[in-house]
């Protein structure tokens, strides 16, 4: 098979398989990176997959197959037959015209998931993904900078959108030796402990 060389050459990535009752469209030529996200996702994750993305993205290039231009047609793919479907074999890129995409999917349990895509012919984005992918296995942040502003952005809007009555059952909860009337600031209150602001950043 032509595309094992390819695929054993990055154990931590996958190629893109058809999933059980799934109705989307076909990515046969792709790799996913392993960095995905969800309506769901903690912070932590979103964090990483917008790290991976930049990244990733510094690596793109036209798809090989259209040429970037996103048309499918008999001179650019040679599975093309007019008025026959052949989805499964589609080599290219569903119209993006790229080989790094970010591709949104409905879903039905958490309503949408966003995967990073890479076109099997893009060597240096698939050992870019590589890299990343094992550098998460011993720890598990990318960007600890990144990370950490994502964090403070979490947990200031998680406390801005609280009502005062939250507020003040944070506080009770998490907040040791915080006063209550804390809750009456629009800012997060100081935490010695630091639990009040991690419950906040989970959101």
């Amino acid at each position: 098979m032509a595309t094992e060389p390819v695929d054993s050459a990055f154990p931590h990535l996958k190629r893109w398989t058809r999933p059980v009752n799934y109705g989307g469209a076909n990515w046969p030529a792709f790799f996913s990176s392993g960095f995905g996200r969800s309506r769901d996702s903690d912070v932590l994750e979103r964090s990483n997959f917008e790290t991976a993305l930049e990244h990733l993205k510094g690596f793109d290039s036209d798809c090989p197959v259209c040429k970037g231009s996103g048309e499918r047609n008999e001179a650019n793919d040679p599975t093309y037959l007019p008025g026959i479907s052949t989805s499964d074999q589609y080599k290219t890129c569903n119209g993006f015209g790229r080989t790094v995409i970010e591709v949104e999917e409905n879903h039905w349990a958490v309503g949408w998931v966003a995967w990073i895509a890479i076109h099997e012919s893009n060597v240096l984005a698939l050992a870019k993904a590589e890299e990343l992918r094992q550098h998460v296995e011993n720890y598990p942040i990318l960007d600890e900078d990144k990370f950490s502003e994502d964090e403070w952005t979490e947990a200031s809007e998680t406390w801005a959108n609280f009502s005062i009555a939250d507020r003040v059952s944070a506080i009770q909860r998490y907040g040791r030796g915080i006063s209550v009337f804390a809750a009456r600031r629009d800012s997060i209150p100081e935490d010695d402990s630091g639990s009040l602001f991690e419950y906040l950043a989970r959101g």
